[in-house]
C-alpha cells in the first residue's frame, strides 16, 4: 500500500493490528459482532511495513486522536503559564504606578513626605515582612488558590485607592496591593514550573524573572500619558479594570491552573522551621536581596541625581530610568541560554555583585563624564537582570521536595523586597550624613561584597549538593 491518502477502499484493517481467531459462537474474544480486535500496536512494524502514516480508519483515528489529546495538554500548559505571566507582570505595574503620581498625590490628598514615602514603599514593605508566610500558605492552600486570591486582593485595593480621599486610606490601599502582590508572585512561579515541561521549564522561569522590570517599566511609560489624561485616579481605574479582567479570566480558565499544595498535617511553626532551613534558597534570597538593594538605588535616584548632577531635563531623567529599568529584561531573558550550558548559578551570581558594584561607583561619582555613567546605568541595570532569572530558574533544583518550590520562592521573593525597602533610604541617609553622592557611592561596595560572600556560600553548597548526589543515588 502507498505512503498516507488517499484511504484505500477496503473494510479490512491495516497494518499491525492483529486479527484475533473467531470465537465458536462467531464473538471474537466475546465480543459478538466484532470481527477485528485492535490489540497492540507496534509502532516499529507499522512505519517498516508501510513506510509512513497508515491511512486506514482505526489508525487515522487513533494517531489522530494522540495528537489532538497532546495539543490540548500543550494548550491547557500555556494557558496556565501565560495567565501566571500576566498576572504578576500587572502585579509589578501597581509598583511602577507610583513615581510619577506622587507628585499629583501630594497636591491632592495633601500627603507628606513621610506619607508620601509610605505610600510609595508599602508593597515592598508587606512583601518584605509576608514573603515566607505567602510561600507557606501557597504551599497548602494550593498556588492557583493563591493567585486568584492575589488577584482578587489587589482589585479591591486599587479600587479602594482610587476612591481615596485621604492619605491613610491611601496607605490601606496600597497595603491591600501588597498583599495581592505577594500572594501573585510567589504562587504564579510555581505554577509556571509545575505547568512548564522539563525541556522548557528554564526558560519560562527566566522569561517569569522579567515580570517586574516589564510591568515597572511600561507603568514608568504610560503613567504621565494617563494623569495627563484625567489625573491620578483613571491612571488607579485603568489598573483595576486590567486587573479585574484578568481575575475574570484566571476565573473562567481555572482548570488550567494547577493546584499544587502541600501535604497536609504539619503545623504552621513546623513548616516555617523547615522552610528557614532551606539552605539553597535562604542563600538565594540573601543575594537577591543585596542586589535588589543595589538595583534600587540606581533606579530610584537615577532621576533626581540625573537632572542635579548630570544636566538631564525631567523627561530625559524619566526616560533613563525607563530604559534602565526595561534594560533588566535582556539579562532576565539571557540567563536561560546561560542555564542550558551549565554555567554555576554562584558564577552568575558573583559575576552581577560585582558588576552592580562597579555600576554603583562608576554611577555616582561626580567626576566621571556624564555619557559614561548613563551608559554604565544603562549597562549595569540591564545585565544585572541575569541574576533575578537565574534564581528563579534554581529553586525547583535546590530544594528536595516538590512542595517546598513555593517556600523557595517566598524566601526569594521576601530577600527582594528586603532590599529593595532598605536600599533606596539607606543610601539617602548616607548622602545626607556624609555630604553628598561621593560618600554614598561606597554604599554600593559594601553591599557588592556581601554578595560576593553569599556567592561563595552558594558555591559550597551547591558542591555540597553535588558530593552527595551520587551517595543518594
Amino acid at each position: 500500500m502507498g505512503r498516507g491518502f488517499p484511504r484505500p477502499m477496503t473494510s479490512e484493517l491495516h497494518g499491525p493490528w492483529r486479527q484475533r481467531p473467531r470465537s465458536p459462537g462467531g464473538a471474537e474474544g466475546g465480543n459478538p459482532g466484532s470481527r477485528f480486535d485492535r490489540g497492540i500496536l507496534d509502532s516499529t512494524a507499522f512505519h517498516r511495513g508501510y513506510g509512513g502514516l497508515c491511512a486506514c480508519g482505526p489508525c487515522f483515528r487513533l494517531l489522530g486522536g494522540s495528537a489532538m489529546a497532546v495539543a490540548s495538554e500543550n494548550a491547557s500548559r500555556l494557558i496556565a503559564i501565560l495567565v501566571a505571566l500576566s498576572a504578576g507582570i500587572l502585579l509589578a505595574a501597581q509598583v511602577g504606578k507610583l513615581p510619577s503620581s506622587l507628585p499629583v498625590l501630594q497636591s491632592d490628598l495633601g500627603l507628606s513626605l513621610v506619607q508620601a514615602g509610605w505610600v510609595s514603599s508599602a508593597i515592598n514593605a508587606v512583601t518584605a515582612l509576608l514573603g515566607l508566610v505567602s510561600g507557606l500558605l501557597a504551599a497548602r492552600r494550593g498556588t492557583r488558590t493563591a493567585l486568584l486570591a492575589g488577584l482578587f486582593i489587589a482589585v479591591l485595593g486599587g479600587a479602594l485607592g482610587a476612591l481615596s480621599v485621604n492619605g491613610s486610606l491611601l496607605l490601606g490601599s496600597r497595603v491591600l496591593e501588597g498583599v495581592g502582590f505577594v500572594l501573585v508572585v510567589v504562587a504564579a512561579p510555581s505554577i509556571i514550573a509545575a505547568s512548564a515541561t522539563p525541556a522548557g521549564r528554564g526558560g519560562w522561569l527566566a522569561v517569569w524573572g522579567c515580570y517586574m522590570p516589564l510591568g515597572v517599566s511600561a507603568m514608568l511609560l504610560l503613567s504621565p500619558v494617563l494623569i495627563g489624561a484625567g489625573g491620578w485616579r483613571l491612571l488607579w481605574w485603568v489598573n483595576v479594570a486590567l486587573l479585574g479582567a484578568l481575575l475574570l479570566l484566571a476565573l473562567l480558565l481555572r482548570a488550567h491552573l494547577p493546584q499544587a499544595r502541600a501535604p497536609g498535617g504539619r503545623p504552621l511553626r513546623a513548616q516555617l522551621r523547615h522552610a528557614v532551613r532551606l539552605r539553597g534558597p535562604v542563600l538565594m534570597g540573601l543575594a537577591f536581596g543585596a542586589y535588589s538593594a543595589q538595583w534600587f538605588m540606581i533606579i530610584t535616584w537615577l532621576p533626581s541625581f540625573g537632572v542635579s548632577h548630570m544636566g538631564l531635563a525631567l523627561h530625559q531623567a524619566g526616560w533613563l530610568a525607563a530604559l534602565a529599568t526595561f534594560a533588566n529584561v535582556v539579562g532576565c531573558l539571557a540567563a536561560a541560554p546561560l542555564s542550558r550550558r551549565g554555567v554555576p548559578r554562584w558564577v552568575v551570581a558573583l559575576g552581577v555583585q560585582l558588576l552592580m558594584g562597579l555600576t554603583g561607583l562608576i554611577v555616582f561619582t561626580a567626576a566621571l563624564e556624564p555619557s559614561l555613567r548613563l551608559v554604565m546605568a544603562v549597562l549595569g541595570c540591564g545585565l544585572g537582570g541575569l541574576l533575578p532569572a537565574t534564581l528563579f530558574i534554581g529553586v525547583p533544583q535546590l530544594v528536595e521536595r516538590r512542595e517546598d518550590v513555593g517556600m523557595g520562592n517566598g524566601l526569594i521573593t521576601q530577600g527582594a523586597n528586603i532590599g529593595i525597602l532598605l536600599g533606596p533610604p539607606a543610601i539617602a541617609a548616607v548622602v545626607a550624613h556624609l555630604g553628598g553622592w561621593d560618600a554614598g557611592r561606597w554604599l554600593f561596595v559594601v553591599l557588592a561584597a556581601l554578595g560576593v560572600m553569599v556567592a561563595l556560600a552558594l558555591r559550597a553548597h551547591e558542591q555540597t549538593l553535588k558530593a552527595a548526589a551520587p551517595s543518594a543515588a
